[in-house]
């Protein structure tokens, strides 16, 4: 099991390249900020790991939707303040939520 919620890997630093996907666990059949999270390269199966995460989204995907909900061009931790951060964070997850 990770040590790192989903809400904490999006307001990390990720790497902008579709080969590499966030995983979290789902909570009452959701994923929500608090899910426990982690990343891993998209070629493996489950990202590698066998455990009870499911691919939430890859991370060119997860960068760019919060930058669009943001205004931004360009994902930047240094110049994105942790509160808008963390709403956009919440935003994507209320948008994979949806879609699925």
């Amino acid at each position: 099991m990770t040590s790192k919620t989903l809400i904490g890997i999006l307001t990390g630093t990720l790497n902008y390249h579709s080969l590499w996907g966030i995983y979290a666990e789902k909570i009452d059949g959701e994923f929500k900020p608090e899910s426990p999270a982690r990343l891993g390269r998209r070629r493996f199966d489950n990202g590698g790991l066998s455990d009870n995460c499911e691919l939430f989204a890859n991370n060119e995907y997860a960068i760019d939707q919060m930058d669009s909900y943001l205004g931004h061009t360009d994902w930047d931790e240094e110049t994105t303040s942790e509160s808008d951060a963390i709403e956009a964070g919440e935003y994507l997850i209320e948008r994979i939520n949806e879609q699925q």
